[in-house]
């Protein structure tokens, strides 16, 4: 029942309305319910990356996949939320979070990988 750039395209395709679609028709559209599901989205994958800095202590986070496509519009707001939450020493100490050069490309590539190494023993 809110109103969304989207709206009609869910009612007639609901499988329609993926991540892309909800970047490119309506966050850059400037869409509320759009920007909103973007904040909720960005603020989960935050935790995320927060605990696995817990977990691992990390020099750098690598994020890949299709979704960094769309990084402009969250990577500075993860940014903040990481440094924000993370307890590391010394203390106000980030950690990067960038964008892979090869983005979303590298699940392919890693599988590529592993069937080579396969094919070589």
């Amino acid at each position: 029942g809110i109103p969304s750039t989207l709206t009609e395209k869910y009612f007639a395709d609901a499988h329609a309305i993926d991540f892309r679609t909800i970047i490119e028709d309506g966050v850059a559209q400037g869409d509320p319910l759009c920007l909103d599901e973007l904040r909720r989205w960005t603020r989960n994958v935050g935790w995320l990356l927060v605990n696995a800095v817990h977990a691992y202590s990390p020099q750098k986070i690598i994020l890949s996949g299709g979704a960094t496509l769309a990084a402009k519009y969250f990577l500075p707001d993860l940014q903040q939320q990481v440094n924000q939450h993370i307890f590391r020493y010394p203390p106000g100490v980030g950690v990067p979070v960038v964008v892979s050069e090869i983005a979303e490309h590298a699940g392919v590539l890693g599988a590529a990988m592993m069937m080579k190494v396969f094919l070589e023993k």
